[in-house]
């Protein structure tokens, strides 16, 4: 009878130390569960809050796209405007080229006129000279 029941006694040693390994093996297995569980709640919640961000974020895009359409538009304008400048520019430009050239005309046409007078009073002298000396 005592070796039936040390018999028994090993059989439940046995399978209690089966029990307690494998109560540790679940008892990880529940850990990494649990774990994930956690991780993926969390998860689960940074994605609710960006979720409910998006409202804002959509109304902020719109915001920016208005102010590029808005600078788009100025842009165009102040090109246009600087078009214009150059223009006006380029004229200018050419009015004080033109001016310059007047006066250089100008200048040329006047020192012509005085070797014209000068070589008109020399030619006077000279045919002078000449009729006051032939007569």
């Amino acid at each position: 009878m005592l070796e039936v029941n040390q018999d028994r006694w090993e059989e439940l040693h046995g399978a209690n130390e089966r029990n307690a390994r494998m109560a540790a093996a679940a008892d990880q297995q529940i850990s990494r569960v649990s774990d994930k569980v956690e991780k993926d709640w969390r998860d689960l919640a940074a994605l609710q809050l960006l979720v409910a961000q998006l409202p804002a974020v959509s109304a902020q895009l719109e915001e920016v796209s208005s102010a590029l359409s808005t600078m788009e538009s100025s842009l165009s304008r102040t090109e246009v405007a600087l078009l214009a400048l150059e223009d006006t520019i380029d004229a200018k430009e050419m009015q004080e080229r033109q001016a310059e050239e007047r006066a250089q005309v100008a200048a040329y046409e006047e020192r012509r006129r005085k070797q014209f007078e000068e070589l008109s009073s020399e030619q006077k002298k000279k045919i002078f000279f000449l009729t006051s000396w032939l007569c």
